[in-house]
């Protein structure tokens, strides 16, 4: 994969937020979080990655424009990077969808954009499908290579063994490259997976500010997932199961958050409540009429 350069950033101690589309991307969270970030920063675009060779076309498909039966602009997968100034110095930000093929050598290809752009920490953003409920705010968990970073983000360090994304693979080249990393992962409903995650998308939002020294207000963030919850409810009005399954996880959730170490009781067994999969069936049909209306 070739690296596209249109320049390259004169930073010096600069930090570079990055964040991958599917399966590293719950809800959207992650990537609408650097969206966000590029617009309120009014970052620069300076290089993308040749995506020949990393990507499989069936599964992240370019976008052609067409009007008025005129075929206009090809637009190719890729992962582009941009540069912004912040309160707290500069900010690298890099977003795209995750790669299918060769992922140590685009993790490398970061580690060379990283070192000629002059930075020293990366944050890596995720989020991940957990039994949560949709009426409490996303928590976070997080890695990093120095267990100060977690302290500084204020969120718990996760135990974890098994199957990995690219994420994982660009922590373990930073790693072996001597940079600064951390990944910061937002909790999204695993009952509402498909739908756009504004509560994911505050947390990480809420955490990223921490290292951008940004003090601006969350107001429209917050108010988004305020909407989220209440539509989100909605769905599940009239039935009653429905209800108990999302009263159980707020049980559990909250006992968690009080360290008790215990959930909550439930009046219903979970034998009697509806499984993951039919509820999140229920509510994407009830999300996708409230967006064709």
């Amino acid at each position: 994969m070739e690296i596209r350069w249109e320049t390259v950033p004169e930073c010096a101690d600069a930090t570079m937020i990055v964040a991958f589309g599917g399966w590293n991307d719950a809800g959207e969270a992650a990537t609408a979080t650097i969206l966000n970030l590029r617009e309120l920063l009014a970052a620069e675009p300076f290089a993308t990655l040749d995506p020949e060779g990393y990507f499989d076309y069936q599964q992240v498909r370019p976008q052609i424009r067409v009007q008025d039966g005129v075929v206009g602009d090809l637009v190719w997968p890729t992962i582009e990077f941009a540069h912004a100034g912040s309160p707290a110095g500069d900010v690298i930000l890099a977003v795209g969808p995750e790669p299918q093929y060769m992922w140590r050598d685009v993790c490398r290809r970061f580690v060379t954009i990283a070192e000629r752009s002059g930075v020293t920490r990366v944050v890596a953003l995720g989020a991940l499908l957990a039994d949560v409920p949709h009426t409490r705010p996303s928590r976070l968990q997080g890695t990093a290579s120095d267990p100060a970073l977690l302290h500084l983000f204020d969120v718990d360090g996760a135990d974890y063994e098994g199957p990995t994304g690219i994420v994982g693979v660009l922590m373990a080249e930073l790693q072996d490259a001597g940079i600064e990393s951390a990944s910061l992962w937002a909790t999204v409903p695993h009952y509402v997976s498909m739908a756009p995650n504004p509560q994911g998308v505050l947390a990480l939002t809420g955490a990223v500010r921490l290292v951008i020294g940004r003090p601006d207000d969350l107001g429209e963030l917050e108010a988004a997932a305020d909407s989220y919850v209440e539509q989100v409810s909605d769905a599940m009005e009239d039935n009653a199961e429905v209800q108990a399954y999302v009263r159980m996880l707020e049980g559990r959730h909250d006992a968690a958050q009080e360290s008790s170490g215990t959930a909550a009781a439930s009046a219903l067994s979970e034998e009697d409540l509806p499984t993951g999969d039919e509820l999140a069936a229920e509510l994407q049909r009830f999300l996708r009429s409230q967006s064709e209306d």
